[in-house]
């Protein structure tokens, strides 16, 4: 019916149908005046008709339906009919927007809009099978092989909008590699495709509305002694003048803190820097709601190193206080005299308490007699322990035994100076040779240097989440002890899952927003996850609209079997049978009295 709708020229040939009955009633109606010899037969005409004149039925002869069938035969071939051939049907790919604009305006958001299109294109479209690809910033399967509406439903519960970005052209790409030349690609959407140009077996569908949104696009928050600074940037992301609530309030207690009335110029953000009383857990910044509610909110933790545990244990005063300057002047060290976790010695051995896998040993080796070195050092770049280092001049006095045995970080000729290795039971064991009263390196930038690395590089390793903030869809680094195999984690939906640790890390993709718990033995990390992102809380650009047509591409034909020759069949042998009627009808000759 479609096909002989949307083509003009059966179109056209439909009015013939009504002009066909017409020619037959004008004909009934106004006959020609028959000359009989007699009224003996025909008195049924005169008889009068008690209730008035009768309707009366047209009476067609067998010729008018022969017609009739001749006329619609050639109209149906004129549209091209094609039948269906199901053993030959393409499969249905489906690429839907995982990006959270896709949520504007609920309830009626275009991710309800394009669920409802999905469903009737496959009401009455028969498919042996769909596939889902959520577009997020990687394309990913969802389901598998969808053979009914009840597995389709089941499988877009899984379609939940809170990607920052959407991958749109790589999913479609993957659709078109899965399914093959002859797949259906459908895409839902509600952004125009950046590449116009039409794409075989392709239909994109927006249905996003241009509205105006105001979002938080960045945040930040550093903790102090006695109190937290917290960045944020309010943006304004309409064509018109637009004003908002911004709350601050601690999540825990449920406390209003601070509040602000921001007035923003189109296309204009507003960076607000606020200072709070320290202590706050978890602080929520907070918009009033507006066509886009998922970027209004954001959670902030405090994000607070605790310094690192230094035990001295050096012989030599020089050295000693060497040592202890330098590390001061890092401000972030916590100098112990046990439960330490990083013990910087010259004593040969370690006590029972001392071997413990969180422990890190810099073994110092500074006896007499010593070789003075002036270069050339070889650095190993890669390593984090000598990035800014500049040896160039200086002056080195290592003492010649004992020869260190681990990874070399640096080294002058054959002479190790710094080296690394696992320290048996205990966590890491870095040794270092240096002769202080002989040597350069501590008057020079380079000493500081060496202790900053050491320090942070022994802090990036605790047990834990490297970073307390994260945006969406981030990797995840959580450094786990070498004593601990499986992580418990627990999502902002409350959803629990194990995970293995290998090479003494953890990486997690951080999908949904809100804040993460990690349990590593008994100890408790958080981490937040934020939907930050400029672009997707522009909804000026959306749009509704249709690229591509699957009726109208060449490789639909596939799929079916055209079967015009069939009706002209039918209407030769209508004509065929009109010309046998019509030849034996009999001729009525008039007769005149």
């Amino acid at each position: 019916m479609i096909q002989l709708l949307a083509n003009p020229i059966a179109l056209l040939g439909l009015l013939s149908l009504p002009a066909l009955v017409t020619i037959y009633w004008l004909q009934q109606r106004y006959r020609k005046r028959k000359v009989v010899s007699s009224l003996a037969l025909w008195g049924f005409a005169a008889k009068s008709k008690d209730g008035g004149v009768r309707l009366q039925r047209i009476h067609t002869p067998l010729l008018f339906f022969l017609e009739l069938l001749i006329l619609l035969c050639l109209v149906i071939a004129a549209a091209g009919p094609r039948w269906p051939l199901w053993q030959q049907r393409a499969p249905l790919f489906v690429v839907l927007d995982d990006s959270y604009s896709m949520r504007a305006n609920a309830p009626t958001s275009p991710q309800a809009r394009a669920k409802k299109k999905l469903f009737s294109l496959t009401r009455g479209e028969q498919y042996p099978y769909i596939r889902l690809i959520k577009a997020g910033p990687t394309p990913t399967l969802l389901g598998g092989f969808l053979r009914t509406r009840r597995d389709l439903i089941q499988a877009l519960k899984r379609w939940d909008c809170q990607a920052s970005q959407s991958a749109l052209s790589q999913a479609t790409i993957l659709a078109r590699q899965l399914g093959g030349q002859h797949a259906r690609v459908l895409v839902l959407t509600d952004k125009a495709p950046q590449h116009k140009t039409r794409m075989r077996r392709v239909q994109w569908m927006a249905f996003g509305t241009p509205q105006a949104n105001l979002a938080i696009t960045e945040a930040t928050r550093s903790t102090h002694v006695d109190q937290d600074r917290v960045l944020l940037t309010v943006s304004n992301l309409s064509k018109t003048k637009q004003s908002t609530t911004l709350t601050l309030s601690d999540k825990g207690s449920k406390r209003t803190l601070k509040r602000f009335t921001l007035r923003l110029q189109a296309g204009k953000s507003q960076r607000l820097s606020i200072t709070l009383p320290s202590g706050i857990k978890e602080l929520t910044a907070q918009l009033q709601d507006d066509a886009l509610t998922f970027d209004n909110r954001v959670i902030l933790l405090p994000d607070k190193t605790p310094p690192l545990r230094v035990k001295l244990s050096i012989t030599q005063p020089t050295l000693q206080g060497l040592f202890k300057r330098g590390l001061r002047s890092t401000q972030q060290v916590q100098f112990v005299s046990k439960g330490e976790e990083l013990l910087i010695t010259d004593q040969q051995g370690s006590t029972a308490e001392q071997k413990r896998p969180d422990l890190w040993r810099l073994q110092l080796y500074h006896r007499a007699p010593s070789k003075p070195y002036i270069g050339p050092y070889v650095t190993n770049r890669s390593h984090p322990l000598t990035q800014g280092l500049a040896l160039k001049g200086v002056l080195w006095s290592a003492p010649a035994e004992p020869k260190l045995q681990g990874l070399p970080i640096l080294m002058v000729g054959e002479q190790p100076l710094l080296t690394t290795q696992p320290d048996g039971e205990a966590g890491r064991l870095l040794e270092l040779t240096i002769d202080a009263q002989r040597s350069t390196l501590q008057k020079t930038p380079n000493w500081p240097i060496l202790l900053w690395n050491i320090i942070k590089e022994r802090i990036h390793k605790r047990p834990g989440v490297r970073n307390k903030h994260v945006h969406l869809h981030s990797k995840v680094t959580i450094q786990v002890p070498e004593t601990i195999r499986q992580v418990s984690l627990t999502s902002p939906s409350g959803k629990r899952s194990t995970h293995m640790a290998a090479e003494n890390k953890m990486y997690i993709q951080a999908d949904e927003p809100g804040v993460y718990r990690v349990q590593l033995a008994n100890v408790i990390d958080t981490f937040v996850v934020n939907p930050l992102s400029y672009t997707e809380s522009k909804l000026t650009e959306q749009i509704t609209k249709r690229w591509g047509d699957w009726a109208r591409d060449a490789e639909a034909k596939r799929e079916h079997h055209d079967v015009t020759w069939l009706f002209l069949l039918l209407a030769l042998v209508g004509i065929a049978l009109h010309t046998f009627f019509s030849r034996r009808q009999p001729k009525t000759e008039g007769a005149h009295s």
